[in-house]
Parts: structure tokens; sequence; C-alpha cells
């Protein structure tokens, strides 16, 4: 089990979101969940709106010209 908190890395991410990321699993599946995080606890929350929050504070990758002068 990992978690990892964007609002680390990124300031403009959103603060309460947390990311549970299961890797391996013997009996079942493995993924990512989403958490709120408030308050040294984590809550349960809407999976589908806590991806899309998650994705709008990612940033863009940047784009590398190899082998241009």
């Amino acid at each position: 089990i990992g978690l990892y908190k964007e609002s680390v890395y990124n300031e403009s991410a959103d603060k309460s979101l947390t990311e549970v990321i299961l890797r391996l699993n013997r009996h079942g599946g493995s993924g990512t969940v989403y958490a709120d995080q408030r308050f040294g606890s984590m809550f349960n929350c809407d999976q589908d709106e806590a991806k899309l929050r998650a994705e709008q504070c990612k940033p863009e990758p940047k784009k590398v010209k190899k082998g241009d002068f």
C-alpha cells in the first residue's frame, strides 16, 4: 500500500485529496483509490469526482525536442 499526496509536490493541487495505491494483492485486484484526508483522518469520497480533481491539478508534461539543433 502506498499513499501519495500531489499537494506535497504541487502547490496548486487539492490539499485534501490523497491517493491510496494498492500494488500487490494476492487474492484480488490492484489499483488506485482516492480518499479525502482532513484533520489526520481519511474519509470516503466519490471516486469519479476525485479522479477528475486529481487530473485537473497535475501539471502538463514538458515537451522535449530530441535531435533538433
